[in-house]
């Protein structure tokens, strides 16, 4: 991923992060999931900057079925 994919991705998460603090969207659990992907880029982003290359790969992916959840969640959220 590239930088602005990665802030992109950082941007995303804490919309929903933020969309669900208040309610039982997401589980305590889930919700370290996301802020362990959040840190994750950011320490990509990092990368790019201290090795001056163009793109770089987070360490930790959300699971597949909470990055498809996260994505719905993602939607209400814009649409509030």
């Amino acid at each position: 991923m590239n930088k602005t994919q990665l802030q992109e991705r950082i941007d995303l998460l804490l919309r929903v992060y933020c969309y669900t603090r208040h309610n039982n969207y997401l589980s305590t659990g889930q919700r370290i999931c996301l802020t362990m992907e959040r840190a994750a880029c950011m320490r990509a982003i990092d990368v790019i900057k201290e090795k001056q290359i163009l793109t770089a790969l987070p360490k930790y992916r959300l699971p597949a079925a909470l990055n498809n959840k996260v994505m719905f969640l993602a939607q209400k959220a814009k649409s509030n």
